[in-house]
């Protein structure tokens, strides 16, 4: 399965920053949060590109390269290390304009 390139506008990275703060929130937390911004494929496609880790309700984690796009809405989230890298990054490019030198 390719694995979607991801676009980090401004709603993608609130989700992932939100998600870092907030481990383990449902998905239907989540979509209340955010409304239509955080929708399911924008979700599922972190998950696939290893920015995000979706875990089940019985505690095993959803596998979503084997094609099964389905989310239910007591899935639990956290951010993986290449997500915290990403948020990282931004946070660093931003300080680096921002501290006179």
């Amino acid at each position: 399965m390719k694995i979607p390139e991801i676009f980090f506008d401004r709603k993608t990275i609130k989700l992932l920053r939100y998600i870092k703060w907030h481990p383990y929130d449902r998905l239907s937390d989540i979509q209340k949060k955010f409304g239509e911004s955080a929708d399911s494929m924008l979700i599922i496609n972190l998950c696939l590109a290893d920015y995000l880790i979706a875990i089940k309700n019985d505690g095993t984690y959803t596998n979503f390269k084997d094609g099964n796009f389905v989310l239910f809405s007591d899935e639990t989230f956290w951010i993986s290390p290449k997500g915290k890298q990403i948020l990282d990054d931004r946070f660093d490019r931003l300080w680096q304009w921002s501290i006179p030198t």
